[in-house]
């Protein structure tokens, strides 16, 4: 169960029920940490971030969140964000791009194809939604083997690529890919929540370019980008 509130504001309280199999009390304190996964990997897919990143968006808010569970009882999480009800006068006007904000790319650049190669729907729609928006041509593929055969019929010219994916994860697609014929200098990022030296070596070691880590900025997306584009 979800359970959203406002202070100071008449706000309709929404519920979303959930019937898991709950938390147990010594792991509730660890709960909204950074790479947590209860259970076995083969059903907690994902990097473990969800919780983490939304509790600082509710932080950022001026809200906090709480848990309340118990195996075979599901949770209960509830948060408390101040606030009130918006009038028209409260909505800024449109206004130009701030200096260093991203609006668009630069005018009589080519058309630039990026492709995303990842399994998790948010992730693939965080991604998309910014390459899309200043202008990029974008198409995405759930696994390293479909992006593999994305890339032989469409020719990207940037590939992200997630590091853990189910058929066939980031790194083994990367090397496949090196060896393709016309592949070995497409510019190929992973996006990755690891966080130990090895592991970024690793990534290196099979032909990716760089990485950016998990949970990251527009702009180090966009800087990425013009870094390996020459934007």
């Amino acid at each position: 169960m979800v359970e959203l509130r406002g202070r100071n504001a008449e706000l309709k309280q929404d519920k979303v029920e959930d019937s898991g199999i709950g938390i147990a009390p010594e792991y509730q304190q660890y709960i909204f940490e950074p790479y947590l996964q209860l259970g076995e990997q083969a059903v907690c897919r994902g990097a473990a971030l969800g919780l983490s990143i939304t509790r600082q968006m509710v932080q950022s808010m001026g809200g906090h969140i709480t848990l309340e569970s118990a195996p075979g009882k599901g949770s209960v999480f509830r948060v408390d964000l101040p606030l009130q009800k918006a009038h028209e006068s409260d909505f800024p006007k449109p206004k130009q791009a701030e200096a260093g904000e991203v609006s668009r790319l630069a005018p009589g650049q080519p058309e630039y194809r990026i492709l995303i190669v990842a399994d998790q729907l948010d992730n693939q729609m965080l991604l998309a939604k910014l390459l899309e928006s200043v202008g990029f041509l974008m198409k995405v593929a759930a696994n390293g083997e479909g992006g593999i055969g994305m890339i032989q019929s469409w020719d990207p010219h940037f590939i992200w690529m997630d590091r853990r994916m189910p058929v066939m994860d980031g790194m083994e697609a990367t090397r496949r890919i090196r060896e393709l014929p016309g592949c070995r200098d497409v510019k190929n990022v992973a996006v990755t929540a690891l966080t130990f030296t090895e592991e970024h070596n690793q990534l290196l070691s099979s032909g990716m370019d760089n990485y950016v880590r998990k949970p990251y900025q527009a702009s180090e997306i966009y800087d990425c980008l013009s870094k390996y584009l020459y934007l």
